[in-house]
């Protein structure tokens, strides 16, 4: 820029020196048009070239104006943007936790019916147990019977009202009996004591307590043998009828005195006393 600035100025004054030699040095005093309009023309050009820099340099702060008005437009543009983006962030924060919300109240509600059906269920398995045990299911009752043993249990109170009146039941079923419907001319005189087990098993229930007692008054058979027999039913019963039944006759001899939630010890006491009565039975075979 400079250097065209210089240029502009030389030919400047190169251009008035030559038209002051033309006009004073020359003999002929007037200019003629071509002369004039030559000079002139050389005078514009350097006066162009003079200018230009100042041209260009009012065109660049023209071009910086507007750029730094596009620069001004573009960031308030920028502002706005950002307070739309910050505006939808609050507004996608707030449906965020509405929906955080709504989800803690699910998972609370999800809870409570989940404890609730965990609540039913459990009292389900207990009604079912209590029918069980109800309708002469040992195993069922033997879990009642676990169950009074922890009075902190939340079914305690009611395990053990409902173990009292199965314990009347089955006292009641034991005193009356019905005599087993032998086939005319069948007797226990007819089965040796190894296929004793599989005649009584393919008993009803109802059937096998009537029985038991023939068993045990049975002279066929040595009190070992029916002992020992005793023991087989009440280790195997699933009866709580039939194990009562068994329980009161061991107790014949045992003196234990217990029902049949002791049945536990009349096996223990089978087994500190069966070599006792075995040899007993040698005894008198082999006198």
């Amino acid at each position: 820029m400079v250097m065209i600035e210089a240029v502009g100025y030389f030919v400047l004054i190169l251009s008035l020196l030559g038209a002051g030699y033309l006009l004073f040095f020359r003999k002929r005093q007037r200019l003629t048009f071509f002369e004039v309009a030559l000079f002139a023309l050389i005078i514009l050009a350097a006066i162009t070239l003079i200018l230009s820099p100042r041209v260009s340099e009012l065109e660049v702060f023209k071009v910086a104006r507007l750029k730094l008005q596009e620069v001004k437009s573009d960031a308030h543009a920028i502002r706005e943007v950002r307070k739309e983006l910050e505006g939808t962030s609050k507004r996608v924060a707030s449906i965020e936790q509405a929906a955080m919300d709504r989800l803690n109240k699910i998972e609370v509600v999800q809870r409570d019916a989940e404890a609730k059906l965990a609540e039913l269920d459990e009292l389900s398995s207990f009604n079912m147990l209590l029918t069980k045990a109800s309708n002469d299911d040992r195993k069922s009752v033997e879990e009642l019977f676990m169950i009074t043993s922890k009075s902190d249990h939340k079914f305690y109170a009611i395990a053990r009202d409902a173990l009292e009146t199965i314990r009347g039941d089955v006292a009641r079923a034991n005193i009356f009996g019905e005599k087993f419907p032998w086939k005319e001319g069948k007797s226990l005189a007819g089965i040796p004591y190894n296929q004793l087990d599989a005649v009584y098993n393919q008993q009803i229930v109802r059937f096998r307590l009537s029985l038991l007692n023939e068993i045990w008054s049975s002279p066929h058979y040595s009190k070992y043998e029916k002992l020992d027999f005793l023991s087989r039913v009440i280790r195997n019963s699933n009866s709580t009828r039939e194990l009562e039944r068994a329980c009161q006759i061991m107790d014949d001899e045992a003196k234990i005195n217990r029902n049949f939630l002791g049945s536990k010890e009349y096996l223990i006491w089978w087994d500190q006393h069966k070599e006792q009565y075995k040899k007993a039975v040698d005894e008198k075979d082999n006198p």
